[in-house]
């Protein structure tokens, strides 16, 4: 959930998909005010196909040079990194721009969290 209430959601035919096969990343705008029940409605999406081993989407906060952290879709090498608070190997990104569109950002721009950090 972005901090204006609207989302970013991935979809794919099955939850194996999602880590090797065709995705979808979506960008919803919420309806309904933040006190009612959540409606949304998809926004933007793009179309992706992750079939390269060890490589992986995510949804995770990112910081640039400028500016506070922002949730963005990163695709990135996946390596035994639970112990490493930032993303080693992010290869591509993709964020939401003031229009409201999905538009990918230069990685190298970017320091992005690793959602597994600590976790083993």
């Amino acid at each position: 959930m972005l901090e204006s209430g609207n989302g970013l959601s991935c979809y794919a035919k099955t939850q194996a998909a999602c880590q090797n096969g065709q995705l979808v990343l979506a960008f919803e705008r919420r309806l309904s005010p933040r006190t009612a029940r959540a409606r949304f409605e998809i926004a933007d999406t793009v179309h992706l196909r992750v079939a390269a081993p060890r490589r992986q989407i995510d949804i995770t906060y990112c910081s640039a040079a400028t500016g506070k952290p922002r949730q963005y879709f990163v695709l990135y090498k996946r390596v035994p990194a639970a112990e490493k608070r930032y993303l080693p190997y992010p290869l591509r990104a993709w964020g939401v721009s003031a229009q409201g569109h999905l538009v990918e950002v230069p990685v190298k721009s970017l320091r992005c969290l690793n959602n597994d950090y600590g976790a083993y």
